[in-house]
């Protein structure tokens, strides 16, 4: 999964990939950087210490900066259009309420400039598709979308059928892509209280909101490990910048995690709530999806309990599911298939 930082200049994007990275070098000035950020997940760890096993794998999210020269906001959401989420850097400097309409009404801007985007994209399709007399199921959809962008809403409230996603995916709307707002505030202000009444206001247009002082977790990430939580703790913070805006981007995408285990690796998969077992299946391998047979499935605090697979089994936690089971954050999952 990929995330584009964006933003404009002065609003502390690089500082905040600074902050991702851990290191000021990763960051590649005029042209465009990545930063693999782990997913923290306790529970892998835990695994971990029980299994022994020669890797241990971490979902991760890649951070993506384009820093080349464009010159606004539109440009820069453009670029982005080929990554799965978008992270807005929002800069919200100043005190309290003067922050805070900062950073909404920069978050408005980017929330026009991606409806404008994708107006653009559907007016141009359907042009197309006028002049060769096309009236067919693309041309309907595209204009149900046309009405959703004039209203100056996201795509992403529609709800389509699976034929419409697939015709629609080709596009790469910006408004389909997951939004996090990362208002970037001063380090005074981290404890103001009109923070915490930003969430509703923002969560309303399907954004999820981030608070954070990027120069402040530049210097956080700097740190030895250890020493980070204590300065975080310092200032009022449970967790660094990279914790909190991959949580923000999970709840977003309503992922959960699953795991497979054993003595060669122990692995964190992500995948979509709800999703049916020959799905989460599909994630490791297409070929585990095709040739799905059943799934063998305990979960994380029912295998701690036993403290082994083999125990898990004994006592009937470690079950067998089929093709309709629909996996639970936190699965463990042996896949059996056969191509």
């Amino acid at each position: 999964m990929k995330a584009a930082i964006v933003g404009m200049p002065g609003s502390g994007r690089k500082t905040l990939m600074t902050a991702l990275s851990g290191d000021p070098s990763a960051i590649a000035a005029g042209r465009k950087s990545t930063v693999t950020i782990r997913v923290p997940d306790l529970r892998i760890d835990a695994l971990s210490e029980v299994f022994r096993p020669k890797k241990t794998t971490w979902a991760t999210v890649e951070a993506v900066l384009d820093d080349s020269p464009m010159e606004n906001l539109g440009k820069r959401l453009q670029a982005a259009r080929g990554l799965d989420v978008i992270v807005l850097v929002a800069p919200a400097f100043g005190l309290g309420a003067d922050g805070l309409d900062a950073a909404l009404q920069e978050l408005e801007r980017a929330v026009e400039e991606m409806v404008l985007a994708d107006q653009m994209v559907v007016e141009k399709r359907l042009e197309g598709l006028r002049k060769t007399g096309d009236k067919g199921i693309e041309a309907q959809l595209l204009a149900r979308l046309q009405s959703t962008l004039e209203d100056g809403e996201f795509l992403s409230k529609l709800q389509l059928d699976e034929l419409e996603e697939k015709l629609i995916t080709p596009y790469n709307f910006l408004t389909r892509k997951p939004l996090v707002a990362a208002l970037n505030i001063d380090e005074e202000e981290l404890e103001n209280p009109v923070w915490a009444e930003t969430d509703a206001r923002i969560r309303q247009r399907g954004i999820e909101p981030v608070v954070l002082c990027a120069r402040l977790e530049a210097e956080v990430a700097a740190l030895a490990p250890e020493e980070q939580l204590e300065f975080l703790q310092a200032v009022g913070l449970s967790a660094p910048a990279s914790h909190r805006l991959v949580q923000g981007i999970y709840r977003l995408m309503e992922l959960i995690s699953f795991f497979t285990v054993g003595e060669d690796e122990v692995r964190a998969w992500p995948v979509r709530a709800n999703s049916p077992a020959p799905v989460a299946a599909g994630k490791i391998h297409s070929d585990i999806r095709r040739g799905f047979i059943r799934a063998e499935v305990v979960a994380y605090e029912h295998f701690m309990e036993c403290g082994s697979l083999a125990a898990a089994r004994r006592i009937g936690r470690l079950r067998t599911e089929g093709k309709e089971y629909v996996v639970q954050d936190g699965d463990i999952i042996n896949f059996l298939f056969n191509v």
